[in-house]
């Protein structure tokens, strides 16, 4: 779970397959992931399912999040294929990675968020901190193991972040 300074909370969890009973298509279907998103901000709280990760994107999640503690990540946005999801990391006055902003929209975004621009997106930051990020990167290998990727075996389907992701570049070049 990442924890905010202010008490805000979020959390991601895979709890089962979109379509559990399609383990042989060549196609996307069998690898959609109902996620269960838990959050809090102030005295709010909701908790949201939706099949908004691809098995793979999970992983690339993974990756991502380790990046930004342990190396440079490739991409400062990480934007998936359903548009709930968005994280991004913000870099402090000193140019160091010192915030992880998670960004909900669509499906996952509160119910109370009311704006006149639809969809509603709402966002919450969180400062790095090695203990939640690794345990948030944990938590979601070992959802992976029990809900991997399907059909691993055949070529077609090889993950690639720029086949299955939009990745925007640090100079907001798009790719």
């Amino acid at each position: 779970m990442l924890r905010g300074s202010h008490g805000d909370e979020f959390s991601l969890r895979i709890v089962g397959y979109e379509f559990p009973d399609k383990d042989n298509d060549l196609g996307f279907d069998s690898n959609w992931l109902i996620v269960e998103v838990y959050c809090k901000h102030g005295e709010k709280t909701w908790v949201k399912r939706d099949p908004s990760l691809l098995t793979w994107e999970a992983g690339i999640l993974i990756k991502w999040a380790r990046d930004i503690l342990y190396k440079q990540p490739e991409s400062e946005v990480l934007e998936f294929i359903e548009p709930n999801l968005l994280f991004q990391a913000l870099r402090g006055e000193n140019g160091k990675i010192e915030t992880l902003r998670v960004t909900l929209g669509h499906e996952t975004c509160p119910d109370w968020v009311h704006t006149l621009r639809k969809p509603a997106y709402f966002s919450m930051d969180f400062a790095i901190n090695l203990e939640d990020i690794e345990a948030f990167c944990q938590s979601l290998e070992a959802d992976l193991l029990i809900y991997p990727r399907r059909l691993q075996g055949i070529k077609e389907l090889a993950s690639s972040p720029r086949d299955r992701l939009r990745i925007v570049k640090k100079d907001n070049d798009r790719t």
